[in-house]
């Protein structure tokens, strides 16, 4: 047990070496997911793997915690616009919007989002919805 945990640190530091040189910052696996790094480019944000393969290509602004607003996903924005990935790396929802509400905070399985000054809602699996057809 124990040389696989000093195989992994060393893994893993190496992993962060090689990776460093690609990027202004590699910051530990685990802090906003937990099989992925999140890395720093140009003040652009994205994330690889343990191989070093990019899963997500750092072209956001600002990413959250998986998890934080809806299971399995983390927010994401660019431009001031937000927006959700998954935990594959997709867009499941485009960074669009100018506010994105927690869900459930107005309606069970709903966030309300803004967009324009107008307010609608998006559901579990990123379908838009507008107000006057609220959920």
């Amino acid at each position: 047990m124990t040389k696989c945990i000093i195989f992994w640190s060393l893994s893993l530091a190496y992993f962060q070496g090689a990776a460093q040189g690609l990027y202004d910052k590699v910051y530990p696996k685990g802090k906003l997911n937990d099989q992925w790094a999140l890395v720093k480019v140009d003040r652009q944000y994205g994330f690889i793997n343990e191989k070093g393969e990019e899963v997500v290509k750092p072209m956001y602004d600002k990413i959250e915690a998986f998890g934080q607003y809806q299971s399995n996903w983390a927010l994401v924005k660019v431009d001031r616009q937000y927006g959700f990935i998954n935990e594959k790396g997709e867009e499941v929802v485009k960074p669009i919007f100018d506010k994105i509400h927690p869900f459930g905070q107005h309606k069970s399985g709903w966030a309300m989002v803004e967009l324009d000054g107008q307010k609608g809602f998006i559901d579990e699996t990123g379908k838009f919805l507008p107000a006057e057809s609220q959920p």
